[in-house]
């Protein structure tokens, strides 16, 4: 009964060209004949993915992908199909896939590391200063304080000029070394933020320290020296109540590794 009605027919079904007794017995074979009621929605869905009628040659190569299809996922058993070899395709094709995609995630990893050098990760990252609303400055403190928000960072210097490093207190250490990097220089930045850091570890105490911490981490990235910059990263990622702990990233940390590696 499978070959009874060959495609021809059943396109004929579909046109609405058969007699009426053809089309009648044809639909009384198709009620309790479940393969020929398969095979016409297979010829259907042909017709329907091509959108033409006639062109017996392009129906015949959909209708074998169409079962092809069905047979790989194991979901129709066709008649009179001819056996399909390398079943296994899926799954190589997936493979090449997630193959492909691996590829793409390692150089956009690779992109990312090579292109965030110190000084991109500066830019980046850098955000300016900003002074907390406290009381009890000093008569110099508050001329620095002043001048910093007014934007004034090079009298600032001027102000400071007369004044050894010894001489200052940490608020003012700070405030100049913020107040250099505003002015895009790393290198006069430096000293400010390591006079205050060895301050605090001479003393046992840790004023300021959490704003140390990162603006020395930004000037060591400005400047490329990439080992005490990752140190400094390091640092604050892995002390959950330091105030710049979510500044760096995970990444961030991996690419500063890279650069010292490389």
């Amino acid at each position: 009964m499978g070959n009874k009605y060959d495609d021809q027919y059943m396109l004929d079904y579909l046109d609405g060209i058969l007699s009426p007794e053809e089309k009648s017995l044809f639909e009384k074979d198709l009620q309790t004949n479940s393969a020929l009621k398969e095979r016409l929605g297979l010829l259907k869905f042909t017709i329907n993915g091509i959108k033409l009628k006639g062109y017996k040659d392009s129906i015949k190569q959909v209708q074998q992908e169409f079962l092809q299809n069905r047979l790989e996922n194991k979901k129709f058993t066709p008649i009179d199909a001819p056996k399909l070899e390398k079943k296994e395709r899926s799954l190589y094709f997936w493979g090449k896939a997630a193959a492909a995609v691996s590829l793409l995630v390692l150089f956009g990893f690779l992109f990312y590391l090579l292109r965030n050098d110190g000084p991109s990760l500066y830019e980046g990252k850098y955000i300016s200063y900003e002074i907390a609303a406290e009381r009890g400055f000093s008569e110099q403190e508050n001329i620095l304080e002043s001048l910093f928000i007014n934007g004034e960072f090079r009298q600032m210097f001027q102000v400071s000029a007369e004044r050894d490093q010894d001489q200052l207190s940490p608020r003012e250490l700070l405030l100049l070394g913020n107040a250099a990097l505003e002015l895009d220089s790393a290198s006069a930045s430096l000293p400010y933020f390591q006079r205050l850091d060895e301050n605090n570890t001479n003393s046992g105490t840790d004023t300021f320290q959490d704003e140390v911490d990162f603006f020395l981490a930004l000037t060591y990235l400005k400047l490329g020296e990439y080992q005490k910059a990752y140190n400094r990263v390091v640092k604050i990622r892995t002390d959950d109540r330091h105030k710049y702990n979510n500044n760096f990233s995970r990444l961030d940390q991996l690419s500063i590794k890279f650069r010292i590696l490389f």
